[in-house]
């Protein structure tokens, strides 16, 4: 029987990974507004890598000199908290003995990309592409363009898996990439599930859509 798909590709935070913390950049942003140009600059971290918050803060605020020790213990912390969905692991070993290429597509900065690491996602991913590191994040079509080009695989046989609609059902189904929606949450799926959109609420569940 031949495969409807050849390449899935994931979200991770929130799809593939447990614990990110998204108050965190919003509130350091919070912090730097007033002393930034261009509040868009701040959006730069997501398309630019950084090796810490310093560099990213004197970039998009040159010569300001402010005290990062408190972000900086909050960001390891954060980071040292983050962990698998315990379906993870089985499912990305499955699809890919089944025959899959998988990917990962996210919107990151440079230091959110360390759990990918750790946890060994790197070793089961055929394709990764993070917003920092091509420089234009999912509400670009570039960045699924890039999948293709890379992967060399169609995009009629590529499907998206997310949790967040605008950028990750949305986006590629705007460059005909398939997509299914992840919402863990019930209640939110039971909405979600009402209207004319492919959603599940685990991983368990995609292969029904493959």
């Amino acid at each position: 029987m031949t495969q409807k798909y050849d390449l899935i590709a994931f979200d991770l935070y929130d799809t593939l990974l447990d614990g990110y913390d998204h108050k965190f950049f919003s509130e350091l942003g919070l912090r730097l507004k007033k002393h930034v140009k261009n509040p868009e600059n701040i959006k730069k971290r997501l398309t630019k890598n950084y090796t810490n918050l310093s560099e990213f803060v004197q970039d998009v605020a040159p010569g300001l000199n402010i005290d990062l020790s408190f972000y900086e213990d909050r960001l390891n912390q954060v980071l040292g908290s983050i962990s698998l969905f315990e379906q993870v692991i089985p499912t990305l070993q499955t699809l890919r003995t089944e025959g899959y290429k998988t990917a990962v597509i996210s919107n990151l900065s440079t230091q959110f990309k360390e759990p990918f690491y750790r946890l060994g996602l790197d070793k089961i991913m055929d394709f990764i592409i993070f917003s920092c590191d091509v420089g234009y994040t999912k509400k670009d079509p570039l960045i699924f363009q890039k999948l293709i080009d890379d992967s060399k695989i169609p995009k009629e046989k590529i499907i998206m898996i997310g949790d967040n609609f605008m950028m990750d059902y949305k986006a590629p189904r705007e460059i005909g990439i398939d997509s299914i929606l992840l919402e863990r949450d019930p209640k939110l799926f039971g909405l979600w599930n009402k209207k004319d959109i492919i959603v599940v609420s685990s991983l368990n569940d995609i292969h029904k859509y493959l």
